[in-house]
């Protein structure tokens, strides 16, 4: 999807040029100055910025001044925008290179034609080579590699050594890493540890080549996070296929991070921002009347109004939660390392499950209603205790926000040589059979017949912990007949 970022410390104009670009389907990133529009357009890399004039500390020439000399950042295409136009500002911008100037207020038809206009300019251009870090300390093969490369089509940057090496993946953020493992100073398995250790490199693809491999060597490697190991000598069809190979990995799950990314950030604009203000206005309302009417209000009809308003920080604070646990899981979800990590937890389900039930229930303040149909013991699932809880927090806070005061829920727990399994039922108004294919974040249903609060997040993270440990998540519901969700988990194996 194309980026374009928008620097304008006009939070308003900010929001609406994102309205705009969003219905033209491109994926919007945002800055309110200078110094963050620098920052981001060296992290994401967007295919077009869109800068106001006068900003503080840092003005729009300056940020173009700035990004023109950087090579990661200094072809992608700058269109000014001004409250203030001027010949002499319009002649400095095209004199630096910038694709347009247009004053505000920016008339919409003027706007998306010169950003489809740079569109289609970049949709024409060759694609871009895959930019290749060679680390060698040995300068005739170094270059060997770099001839080699070269005509294969990609673009080679050369470092003699570790330290180099880690300063030129930090300014020119390659694709991909080549590197030696025997070299003078930092070694190659000291040089991966520190780009690892960096937030901005640890996901480049790193390939290490040796002309002494071993066992020892290899499982090292691996364990500090290479993509694969080369011995020495190797031929050039062999270096190109793991080239090749590890590339398109990197670029199919950075676009699949930027997809699921873009997806979330639409359905968050369409349901959020009424949970939001739903939360904030309340607070805000019932904090003002007890600010303003506390002398003629007794102390017992003050403590449920302070009740009502820790209830709704409350939801607010979980909402928040749940929206970064969401996002977090689902970044995680493209990463095939990381979600091995995840499954290497462990988890008693006797010392979790009944706890939690317990604990929502009273929060809640629903434990008369909890029915338990149980059998729990001493299975060990591959899952935190922290992610288990959370599953079951998130199956009663669904039943028990959609079901009535006094009305049943229903917990039914089972094992078998397998799997755990965790049934939970309520009396609510139900759904149908495709609404309940359709449970998702940010998907509701019924809001205005029901008065429903919440942002379809809880189903959906409960949904997604469960895929991520190899279980199974269903929801089944009938209108007007309740709904029942069933998590069927598998046991850790034994060893």
């Amino acid at each position: 999807m194309t980026k374009i970022l928008v620097i304008d410390d006009d939070a308003v104009q900010r929001v609406l040029l994102t309205a705009v670009f969003r219905q033209q389907g491109l994926e919007v990133l945002q800055a309110p100055n200078g110094q963050e529009g620098i920052r981001l357009a060296r992290d994401r890399r967007p295919d077009l910025i869109v800068s106001d004039v006068n900003l503080p500390e840092m003005d729009g020439f300056a940020v173009l001044d700035h990004l023109r000399k950087e090579p990661i950042t200094a072809t992608i295409p700058f269109i000014f925008m001004t409250a203030n136009p001027d010949e002499a500002d319009q002649r400095r911008a095209r004199k630096s290179g910038a694709s347009g100037y247009l004053p505000k207020p920016v008339p919409i038809s003027d706007l998306r034609a010169l950003v489809n206009a740079e569109i289609g300019k970049q949709e024409r251009l060759p694609r871009r080579m895959a930019k290749v870090l060679v680390i060698d300390d040995d300068n005739a093969l170094r270059a060997t590699l770099a001839a080699s490369l070269i005509k294969k089509g990609f673009e080679v940057i050369e470092a003699a050594d570790g330290a180099e090496g880690v300063k030129l993946a930090q300014a020119q953020l390659p694709d991909l890493i080549l590197c030696d493992v025997n070299m003078s100073g930092a070694d190659g398995y000291l040089t991966l540890h520190a780009l690892r250790h960096d937030p901005k490199l640890g996901s480049i693809p790193f390939l290490l080549m040796t002309g002494q491999p071993n066992d020892a060597g290899m499982r090292q490697a691996m364990e500090l996070g290479a993509d694969d190991y080369l011995a020495k000598p190797f031929s050039n069809k062999q270096l190109f296929a793991a080239i090749e190979a590890r590339v398109q990995k990197h670029q199919s799950i950075r676009k699949e991070v930027e997809e699921k990314l873009a997806e979330l950030r639409s359905s968050i604009s369409q349901v959020l921002p009424d949970e939001l203000s739903g939360s904030i206005r309340q607070i805000v309302s019932m904090t003002e009347f007890i600010s303003t009417g506390h002398r003629h209000l007794e102390q017992d009809e003050i403590v449920p109004l302070t009740k009502d308003v820790y209830q709704a920080a409350l939801r607010l604070q979980r909402l928040i939660d749940n929206c970064l646990l969401y996002a977090e899981l689902e970044v995680l979800a493209t990463d095939p390392e990381k979600v091995a990590t995840l499954r290497k937890s462990k988890s008693y389900v006797g010392a979790v499950v009944e706890p939690a039930m317990f604990q929502k229930a009273r929060q809640m303040q629903r434990y008369a209603d909890l029915v338990l149909d149980r059998t729990l013991n001493d299975a060990q699932l591959s899952m935190s205790p922290v992610y288990l809880k959370k599953i079951v927090d998130e199956l009663l806070d669904n039943a028990f926000k959609f079901s009535k005061p006094g009305s049943p829920v229903q917990v039914k727990t089972s094992l078998t040589d397998t799997e755990f399994k965790l049934a939970v039922a309520d009396h609510g108004p139900g759904m149908t059979p495709e609404q309940a294919r359709k449970v998702g974040a940010y998907v509701q249903f019924g809001r205005k017949l029901h008065e429903q609060h919440g942002s379809g997040l809880g189903l959906a993270i409960a949904r997604r912990l469960t895929q991520l440990h190899q279980g199974k998540f269903t929801v089944e519901g009938e209108p007007g007949h309740g709904t029942t969700v069933t998590v069927c988990l598998p046991l850790a194996r034994k060893n």
